[in-house]
């Protein structure tokens, strides 16, 4: 994708060095900047709208972003020298020059304005933004700030107004390194929180809270809050009030692709595995509540009473089993495990518990007593079928 920019950094570089030179501008290259912004536009919205792979378009968006800081840049140092040369008096910026220059200035920000539109999700968003841009920029926080500040006058939560605030407060600190991040985080958040008071005038603390929840405003103190919030306003039945909330949280809209801390994890993420994990202890505890009602109302069984009974001793249990085994009436599989789940369901005429170990033993050895015994249960058995078949 080409440069779009060649045009305009002459023009740019043309009044550059006619303020150098003499303070004097002429309105002709103002005209040709008006000109040129227009057509700049146009070239880049052709650009956005033929738009290739994603790399190609993070290569020229980084290019043409910083081309642009570079020429707001230029023009915003030679306000500032001739601001100072006017202190020092000397000559300084005359007043036709001045209006010149800020216009100009204000051309670029306006196109830069458009670029972030069109091409902000290419923008590397957590690079540090130049100190001569941040203050054109932090004045426009400011301005934030006092209108929401009105807003929330009669908020009843310093702490909630304090979490709103938070992201403006921050940006307009020098000593911060604010991204170009944090200023289109501003921007989303003012922008709907406007929205929202200008469709209905904020009733209670809560919509304030679902604000900040669309936005992903996922830092640890209001996930904190946001989590203390559903805790405190609680309405009957503790598990049903939760159930009521991980429903909500659900089935409210996020905005995708933001976040106020880009090393946090997202705040619906954060504050769906809190209720899960609370919904859970919540109804773990219910069960074993319920089991301990019943165990004291039911009669308690032994181990011997929840057995099945086999009328053999336990070699001849095993050796009943090992025959059904062979004639293909059952199927084992893995004897060992076949044999720890016999030890656990039956028991024999003499032992209640038996040995798993013991009736693997005996299943692969069998004495002939054994064997009979087995038989003359058989025999008894098929006596019993024959009788019934000449009843039938």
């Amino acid at each position: 994708m080409e440069y779009l920019y060649k045009d305009l950094e002459q023009i740019i570089n043309a009044l550059h060095f006619a303020g150098v030179r003499n303070n004097n501008t002429n309105p002709d290259i103002i005209d040709r900047l008006f000109s040129e912004v227009a057509a700049t536009k146009g070239r880049l919205r052709d650009a956005f709208i033929r738009s290739c792979d994603d790399a190609a378009m993070l290569k020229f968006t980084v290019l043409h972003h910083e081309s642009l800081v570079r020429m707001q840049d230029s023009v915003l140092q030679l306000i500032s020298i001739k601001i100072l040369d006017n202190k020092a008096g000397q000559r300084g910026l005359d007043e036709a020059s001045g209006n010149h220059f800020l216009v100009a200035y204000k051309e670029l920000s306006d196109l830069s304005d458009f670029f972030h539109q069109h091409f902000g999700k290419y923008i590397p968003v957590w690079e540090v933004i130049p100190g001569v841009l941040w203050k054109p920029l932090a004045h426009e926080v400011k301005g934030y700030l006092e209108k929401l500040r009105q807003y929330l006058a009669k908020e009843p939560s310093e702490r909630l107004t304090a979490h709103l605030l938070e992201p403006f407060i921050n940006f307009t600190q020098p000593e911060r390194a604010s991204t170009w991040h944090d200023i289109f985080y501003c921007r989303e958040l003012y922008q709907e929180f406007i929205k929202w008071v200008e469709d209905e005038p904020l009733q209670d603390t809560g919509e304030l809270i679902w604000i900040l929840y669309s936005l992903n405003h996922n830092s640890a103190g209001f996930y904190r809050y946001f989590t203390n919030y559903i805790s405190e306003n609680e309405s009957g039945e503790y598990l049903k009030h939760l159930y009521f909330f991980q429903k909500k949280t659900r089935q409210t809209y996020v905005k995708p692709g933001i976040a106020y801390k880009r090393e946090g994890r997202a705040l619906p993420e954060m504050v769906d595995n809190w209720l899960k994990e609370e919904i859970n202890y919540l109804e773990k505890t219910q069960e074993y509540k319920l089991i301990e009602n019943q165990a004291a109302v039911e009669p308690q069984l032994t181990v011997a009473d929840s057995k099945i009974l086999y009328n053999f001793s336990v070699a001849e249990f095993a050796y009943y089993k090992k025959v059904k085994a062979e004639t293909n009436i059952i199927k084992i599989g893995n004897r060992k495990e076949f044999c720890e789940k016999l030890a656990r369901t039956y028991r024999t005429k003499n032992i209640e518990t038996i040995s798993s170990e013991s009736l693997r033993s005996k299943f692969y050895k069998s004495e002939t007593a054994v064997k009979s015994a087995v038989k003359d249960g058989i025999i008894r058995m098929l006596n019993y079928i024959n009788a019934d078949l000449v009843i039938t």
